[in-house]
């Protein structure tokens, strides 16, 4: 009976780590192609810092696998940290960029009053948001728009991924 449940959960975990390592590389890819292009030296150096921060958060993604397998092994969990929300949304936004201009699809984060912040893995957390925004993004027309609104309600943090796509 172990056997299979191991195997169901390597199948697991590897499916999780192939979908977490195509969005960087798909990022990537794209700012690449577009670095072929004649572009303005703006937009050249834009995308060459794109594609660094991409390669940063798959070092990070395999920096963080290794943790989860130790974690695994020894059965504890990493130590939290505050966590300014709207400069994760930010950074989480701005990793995007390649990805969108091909599709001409518009993320906006959608400016609140007020400032908050998160206990959490900062890691996490960006994979979480960044996963509703891959998706968001993937489903949207081109051209759309994906809104990401960061607000407090009954005293939690509040992160809104909003799209016009299908779903």
């Amino acid at each position: 009976r172990r056997k299979p449940e191991g195997k169901a959960y390597v199948e697991q975990y590897v499916q999780s780590l192939t979908h977490e390592m195509k969005s960087p590389l798909a990022a990537i890819r794209g700012a690449a192609e577009l670095l072929q292009e004649p572009l303005p030296e703006a937009e050249r150096q834009r995308f060459a810092r794109n594609i660094q921060t991409q390669e940063h958060r798959l070092t990070e993604t395999i920096d963080k696998l290794l943790a989860l397998a130790e974690v695994e092994q020894h059965g504890w969990l990493q130590r939290r940290e505050r966590i300014d929300a709207a400069a994760l949304v930010d950074d989480v936004v701005q990793g995007l960029d390649a990805q969108l201009t091909p599709n001409g699809v518009d993320v906006v984060r959608v400016p609140q009053a007020g400032t908050w912040a998160v206990e959490g893995d900062v890691f996490l957390l960006r994979r979480a948001l960044g996963n509703l925004l891959d998706n968001a993004i993937k489903f949207s027309p081109p051209g759309g728009r994906v809104e990401l609104v960061v607000d407090a309600v009954d005293g939690q943090v509040r992160f809104s991924v909003r799209d016009r796509g299908p779903g």
